[in-house]
């Protein structure tokens, strides 16, 4: 059997005035009939027990998040062998070229926010790399990138491709970065404050960390109209124990001392032009800078 965690309180602002969006039991129901069909029996959905999908939303920084979450164990059998390792990195390096410059366009916006320093000096961590394709992006940008996973299989494979591995979150590890980039990794963090308040502890003066996470809005929207299911979304079952808005995210940055970037300091003098451009392809993924003062 899967063991589960009970997050007692929002794992954000530590809130208990919630309100209950969804509940049903993982292993029954839409939530298991998705769960069987898009991991395709690698998860056992009879070895989920009685645990119980339940979605709250919190009163205070209105994160919505799933109460039950997996424990160590249970979260590595999902993302190492749940989750189909090779469909994983298949899906990214048989992507068109629109994806590896999606990816380089991002990479760049690093050097934006150190215009008295060369690329060179730039000390850039890729936290929660995946299979490490923002990395090599990075690095083609002349940065100093180093990069952590929490997966044997993707670390092996990052490393095989001439990734610079580190621990930032060793309390032995004295390292300081310029900028860490963490895409797609927030919301899948059991204790986020926790990581973020480690990560900022990492960032030197002046540094910036970029958190990219789903957009929950569209999907909440959805539950509260009665036509939601649980799927491949913001809420994914297991695997995004948290769903951020902008003011979830603006709390949990406030309480780890760092203040959003401003448009101005992304684009520089760019002009409106570039401006408008930003907006519209940051559409429907919040992409978020913040800075350490």
């Amino acid at each position: 059997m899967y063991t589960f965690i009970e997050r007692k309180c929002c794992p954000v602002c530590g809130g208990v005035d919630i309100e209950k969006l969804y509940v049903e039991p993982f292993a029954s129901g839409a939530t298991g009939r998705f769960l069987e069909a898009y991991y395709e029996g690698r998860l056992k959905v009879d070895l989920l027990g009685d645990a119980v999908y339940e979605l709250e939303r919190c009163a205070v920084c209105l994160l919505i998040y799933q109460r039950f979450v997996l424990d160590s164990e249970g979260l590595e059998f999902l993302y190492e062998k749940a989750i189909d390792p090779e469909a994983s990195l298949a899906k990214r390096t048989s992507a068109d070229k629109s994806y590896s410059e999606g990816l380089s366009q991002d990479a760049g916006y690093v050097a934006r926010f150190f215009k008295t320093k060369r690329a060179s000096d730039l000390d850039v961590l890729d936290f929660g790399m995946g299979w490490g394709h923002w990395y090599v992006a990075a690095k083609a940008h002349g940065y100093n990138v180093y990069g952590a996973e929490l997966s044997e299989n993707r670390r092996k494979y990052a490393q095989e491709s001439g990734v610079q591995l580190c621990s930032p979150l060793d309390e032995n590890n004295d390292q300081r970065f310029d900028f860490i980039n963490t895409d797609q990794v927030f919301e899948h963090l059991t204790n986020p404050l926790e990581i973020l308040l480690s990560l900022s502890e990492k960032l030197n003066q002046g540094g910036i960390l970029k958190i990219f996470v789903p957009d929950t809005p569209k999907d909440y929207r959805s539950m509260k109209l009665g036509g939601w299911q649980p799927g491949k979304d913001a809420f994914h079952p297991l695997e995004h124990v948290n769903g951020f808005s902008q003011s979830s995210v603006d709390y949990l940055i406030r309480q780890a001392g760092l203040r959003p970037v401003t448009l101005k300091e992304i684009l520089g003098a760019k002009g409106l032009r570039a401006a408008i451009a930003w907006l519209r392809r940051a559409k429907g993924n919040p992409n978020w800078f913040f800075k350490k003062d």
